[in-house]
């Protein structure tokens, strides 16, 4: 059993971490990110032992990883795909196709080169690279070979062969920096349970999985199968309607309860008894940047069941083959005609009275020798699918690695007057939605605790500008400057540029501000306090700055949220002390107004001296 977090090691970076991974062979890292898990971080060095699964030793070599489990090591696996076809003599033929003499591989640690670490308050280390180091990935199918595919998927299952198929094609690429890097990237965009970067001899695998294939610990076995995607909203405002409607969709709860009723199958061929337990039903599980549908079901294993045993009746995962298994891996193996690896297989991590398997989704596989990666990308194909539709979800899926997001940091800019930060408790109660959100490490005692050390017996009168910045993990900083006396007048003015309101980044505050901070200068340049920004419909939006507010009358009117902008603390306090109402604004409606306060939270509100429909 694993550690508790209290009393670990942290290190430097997680960079540094990663980087002494890619250092030495058969060294390897699972990482538990604290955002999500209360795990630590495990780093296996220098094995004692190596040994390969093939056709002729399957029995013997699960049972040899078993058996090195109970005498204390620690255990890695890596189980191909074609790993399948060794458990079923219907698909003998198919096993010869592939011309593998290799199945997977099991490397053995013992306890003492076992590191364990805890991640919080961990930040990257070496900052992300401006520019995309990855070559745009190349895939080896066509669209139009792919969606002839499809179709012929299509036709299989009018024809009654299969009710289901995970159709997937490899894509190419180039890596031109460092894969402790890119991994760091990944980790940022994907936060999930069952990541792990290993370094092989001639290759590096990056394994950025969500899914688990099975569990056991003590007597308990449980699946995950996870089937149905939904992309998030921008507005957070929808999340909650976007999951509803996400959960009670009939062809995503249809898919997935489909995988659901195979692993069950599975399971009672294992001579697990029923009743089973289902733990969550068509359940919507956060990422970042989607929902993905799980449903977990647990069992009680029958006593003295092998790994081998489990094997045999659950592998591969139903998920990644279709249902019926056997049928729809035949089919897959006449589609794809080729090997898929790792790719769709399982990365296995057993130690003490647990073991863990994943199925590896989202998974790269880098060349030492000329930095050439490949990553499978795949869809699920059902009667009704649309060829074109699932070609671009493949196309979709390849962007986690190929275009991830840039790195950022959220953060809070707070008045301190005196010694005292007066609207605390509003600013951590945003960063706490904001770190749910975006699935941050929040925690409120190590962010006051910074805070205290920051606010020193130097800053005991006057007025400062306090930033707080908090990392993915968890890091908290601090950063405290006088703040500027204000100008004489406060000009503003529309901004050329436009801001969209499908733009995720503007709903919470984060250092991922590009076109605020670089025409920043440009504002201060021509005299003004702040520019405005129109959305793609040309509503008036937010400043760079400040949140709008205009009277008509005794009424002030503002921007709703939903225009595409942050919901600022200064605009929440003006807005419970004045009579407000939420209507989408146009630079007209500036022209016309009794008056144009802007706000925020360092300034409160300020009235508009003058206003310029353009700089």
């Amino acid at each position: 059993m694993n550690p508790s977090l209290g009393g670990l090691a942290k290190p430097d970076s997680l960079t540094s971490l990663l980087q002494s991974v890619e250092e030495e062979a058969y060294t390897a890292i699972l990482i538990n990110p604290p955002n999500i898990s209360n795990k630590p971080t495990v780093v296996l060095r220098e094995p004692e032992d190596i040994f390969y699964l093939t056709k002729e030793n399957v029995k013997e070599f699960f049972d040899k990883v078993e058996r090195l489990k109970k005498a204390g090591y620690h255990l890695l696996t890596m189980i191909d795909y074609e790993a399948g076809y060794l458990f079923s003599k219907k698909l003998d033929d198919i096993l010869e196709q592939t011309e593998l003499e290799e199945f997977g591989v099991a490397i053995v640690y013992p306890e003492n080169q076992a590191e364990y670490y805890d991640l919080r308050g961990v930040n990257r280390g070496i900052p992300q690279e401006k520019k995309n180091n990855i070559s745009i990935p190349k895939f080896k199918d066509s669209e139009s070979e792919y969606l002839k595919k499809v179709e012929e998927v299509k036709e299989k299952i009018r024809s009654g062969d299969t009710y289901q198929i995970n159709l997937t094609m490899d894509s190419a690429f180039h890596l031109f920096g460092s894969p402790a890097s890119l991994f760091a990237t990944l980790l940022f965009n994907q936060s999930t349970q069952y990541s792990a970067f290993i370094n092989l001899p001639t290759k590096y695998i990056l394994s950025l999985s969500p899914e688990l294939f099975f569990k056991v610990e003590g007597d308990i076995i449980s699946v995950a199968p996870m089937k149905g995607t939904a992309k998030l909203p921008a507005n957070p405002a929808e999340i909650d309607k976007i999951k509803r409607k996400f959960i009670n969709d009939p062809k995503e709860r249809a898919e997935n309860l489909m995988i659901v009723d195979l692993l069950r199958n599975d399971l009672h061929k294992l001579g697990v008894e029923s009743p089973l337990r289902m733990i969550s039903k068509c359940k919507a599980e956060r990422y970042e940047t989607v929902f993905q549908m799980i449903s977990e079901i647990e069992g009680d294993l029958p006593k003295d069941t092998t790994l081998f045993q489990m094997f045999d009746a659950l592998y591969p995962c139903g998920s990644i083959t279709g249902a019926p298994k056997m049928s729809s891996m035949e089919i897959i193996r006449s589609l794809e005609n080729r090997n898929r690896g790792i790719y769709t297989g399982s990365l296995g991590y057993l130690h003490g009275d647990e073991m863990t398997f994943n199925i590896a989704i989202r998974t790269l596989e880098i060349s030492k020798d000329n930095n050439k990666g490949s990553a499978g990308l795949g869809s699920g194909i059902v009667w009704d699918s649309v060829p074109e539709k699932e070609y671009a979800e493949c196309v979709l899926k390849g962007k986690f690695f190929a275009t991830p997001f840039s790195e950022f940091q959220l953060f809070e800019t707070m008045l301190l007057r005196n010694s005292v930060i007066p609207n605390l408790k509003h600013h951590l109660s945003r960063l706490k939605k904001s770190a749910k959100l975006n699935l941050f490490h929040y925690d409120e005692k190590e962010i006051l605790k910074e805070l205290k050390k920051a606010i020193s017996s130097d800053f005991s009168s006057g007025e400062y500008r306090v930033k707080l910045l908090l990392w993915k993990y968890g890091k908290v900083e601090v950063r405290i400057g006088k703040l500027a006396p204000l100008p004489d007048k406060i000009d503003v003015a529309i901004s050329n540029s436009r801001i969209s309101s499908d733009d995720r980044y503007l709903y919470f505050k984060s250092t991922h501000r590009q076109l605020y901070d670089s025409e920043r200068a440009l504002t201060v340049k021509g005299g003004l306090f702040d520019l405005l920004y129109l959305n793609e419909r040309g509503e008036v939006c937010e400043g760079g700055i400040t949140n709008l507010f205009i009277r008509q009358r005794n009424e002030y009117l503002t921007p709703p949220v939903k225009c595409g902008l942050l919901a600022g603390v200064g605009r929440k306090l003006f807005m419970e002390t004045n009579r407000c109402f939420e209507v989408e604004l146009y630079p007209d409606d500036l022209v016309g107004a009794d008056e144009i306060i802007l706000t925020n939270s360092l300034r409160g509100p300020l009235k508009v001296d003058n206003f310029m429909n353009q700089i």
